[in-house]
């Protein structure tokens, strides 16, 4: 009976929702969504931490949040691929915010893995789009950097941001177009102008100049 209560209790309190709605392949089959408040559950913890003898209660639970859900997701999902042609709500939310969730839960070497991770990058490209796709994985990969560049050479950035063109590129030379058709060598340029520009900020002057050049060939070509 209090597994039941819980839940309720929980709705209640407009912590959470649960919806339903009908999948892209099949209308009359139903999908459940759960829509987490995170507003209130902030302020609940901020009352907690507020408190000092409840403090302990709350002590990194931001981390462990964000460690819950990247777990939770990929053991759930471990059987498909970032690239299937058709993502769900939960998958499309991962591949907008799985490696921000990562980086929140200090999780560096998972994310600097997803970062490279083929299947991920094309799943990107096909849902959010050349531009978009390659804008949200840069911003990650800055994010990642900014966390851990202390700590890793300056090679493996770069490394990152170059498994991103190259599968870019792949996409450039696909002879049958993705979901959202083939990916012209001007929108490759201008993808490339965007990692050019991140590693300029990053001081990674010369790797910015190499990539900036490849877009001004994109472009003209």
């Amino acid at each position: 009976r209090a597994s039941m209560l819980a839940p309720q209790i929980l709705g209640a309190l407009r912590i959470f929702s649960i919806t339903q709605h009908s999948t892209t392949a099949d209308s009359e089959k139903k999908e459940s969504s759960i829509k987490i408040d995170s507003e209130v559950i902030c302020g609940f913890c901020d009352e907690i931490f507020n408190d000092i003898e409840m403090q302990h209660l709350v002590k990194h639970s931001e981390q462990r949040w964000n460690e819950a859900y990247v777990q939770s997701y990929l053991q759930a999902k471990s059987n498909f691929f970032w690239d299937n042609l058709q993502p769900d709500k939960s998958r499309k939310y991962a591949l907008e915010k799985a490696p921000a969730h990562m980086i929140q839960a200090a999780m560096y070497n998972d994310v600097e893995s997803l970062l490279r991770n083929e299947s991920f990058l094309r799943g990107r490209f096909w849902y959010q789009g050349w531009t978009e796709g390659t804008r949200a994985h840069v911003n990650d990969i800055e994010r990642f950097w900014e966390k851990v560049k202390y700590e890793r050479e300056e090679s493996d950035v770069v490394t990152t941001f170059e498994q991103l063109e190259s599968v870019l590129m792949e996409e450039v030379a696909r002879e049958v177009g993705g979901p959202n058709g083939r990916c012209t060598t001007l929108e490759a340029g201008r993808c490339l102008h965007e990692i050019s520009l991140s590693l300029a900020k990053l001081g990674l002057f010369k790797s910015a100049t190499k990539f900036c050049n490849t877009c001004i060939k994109l472009v003209e070509s």
